[in-house]
């Protein structure tokens, strides 16, 4: 399941870089939407209350995705979207 949440994060990212603002809500609905559709197995969020306004004004965006492993536990990983730069940027203050 990792290399295939990789892959998608991979590929949306890029995209995400070319064409539009990393963190609006507008962004952040289609990353969730879209994320829903690669991944239908896991659970995905990306709002207001796992990116907060100091992410929201350097354009980065964190999802939290998760799902159950085939040994029934929850596995999860935080997807940072946005520039090397900019997630360069704000890495002291993301949340562990």
């Amino acid at each position: 399941m990792i290399k295939k949440v990789i892959k998608s994060y991979e590929t949306l990212n890029a995209e995400l870089l070319a064409e539009m603002p990393i963190n609006d809500s507008k962004t952040r609905k289609f990353i969730q939407d879209r994320l829903k559709l690669d991944l239908p197995d896991c659970n995905i969020k990306c709002d207001e209350e796992n990116n907060s306004p100091m992410l929201i004004d350097q354009c980065v965006a964190i999802v939290k995705v998760w799902w159950i492993n085939n040994k029934n536990e929850i596995t999860y990983v935080d997807l940072v979207f946005g520039s090397p730069q900019q997630i360069a940027k704000v890495q002291p203050q993301l949340p562990l």
